[in-house]
């Protein structure tokens, strides 16, 4: 396979003899211990092998001579690669290659980061507001016929639900489609995080006004619709900026109303 040339070399300096792949190793050798390494090796290899979603890594007893490692240690990165969603085990079948997706291993690590650092709210929506405006704009020029289908179903269940939970989850993934379509995908990887943060945080009790929240999507999704940028990158800009503001208040006063009670 493509990756061969670096049998018995990446977990060791010394083993590094060819100068022509020494600076594209650089960063692996960098990492601070040989189990950190054997997984951005094994990440490499998958990559410059070309494997595709369904395809099968070569057995473990031939990734254990590949790497110079024992059957111990590759299974351990291999289950850390699994964790991330770029493998998967199959019984009679080995280990196979998944499709990557960004969003899900950017999901897990929200939820560690929000109950394992000092990272608050203020925070999240502090950068949800440097980025989400953008995500907006490059959403109006580039988003996808079947892009705008999903964000006119979502945002139509939004308008039509009478539950709490259904409503949160489909402004979730309103916003989870603009950073879809924007075109930018380290931009919609920042905005999966973001968004995991605030709703998997305290916003499961922060609502808001419901006939105000659907009036500042509506004109989010008709600036979308109209692919006009200026206008997204303002609407969600205001959107974002109230619900800063209802965070304050709602701090202030725990008896807000719940969003979906209507009149």
């Amino acid at each position: 396979m493509a990756a061969k040339y670096i049998e018995h070399d990446i977990l060791s300096q010394e083993g590094i003899k060819n100068d022509e792949y020494y600076p594209r190793y650089k960063q692996i050798m960098d990492m601070p211990n040989r189990a950190e390494r054997l997984v951005a090796a094994l990440a490499d290899y998958i990559s410059q092998s070309n494997l595709q979603d369904g395809d099968k890594l070569p057995s473990e007893k031939e990734l254990c001579d590949i790497f110079g490692v024992g059957t111990r240690s590759l299974r351990e990165a291999l289950i850390a690669l699994r964790t991330l969603g770029l493998v998967q085990s199959k019984q009679g079948t080995g280990w196979i290659v998944e499709q990557f997706d960004p969003s899900s291993s950017l999901r897990f690590l929200s939820v560690i980061i929000r109950n394992f650092t000092k990272a608050d709210l203020d925070q999240v929506m502090l950068t949800r507001i440097a980025t989400e405006p953008t995500i907006a704009y490059l959403a109006a020029q580039n988003i996808t016929d079947q892009g705008l289908e999903n964000l006119t179903s979502t945002f139509q269940t939004m308008k039509e639900t009478e539950s709490d939970r259904a409503f949160r989850f489909n402004d979730r993934k309103f916003h989870d489609i603009l950073a879809q379509e924007c075109g930018n995908c380290i931009l919609s990887m920042v905005s999966s995080m973001l968004t995991g943060l605030f709703y998997v945080g305290q916003l499961s009790t922060v609502h808001g006004d419901y006939d105000a929240i659907i009036e500042q999507h509506q004109k989010i999704y008709d600036a979308i619709r109209e692919k006009a940028p200026q206008r997204a990158e303002e609407a969600m800009k205001k959107h974002l900026l109230t619900a800063q503001q209802y965070i304050g208040q709602f701090r202030e006063n725990k008896n807000l109303k719940p969003l979906v009670e209507r009149q």
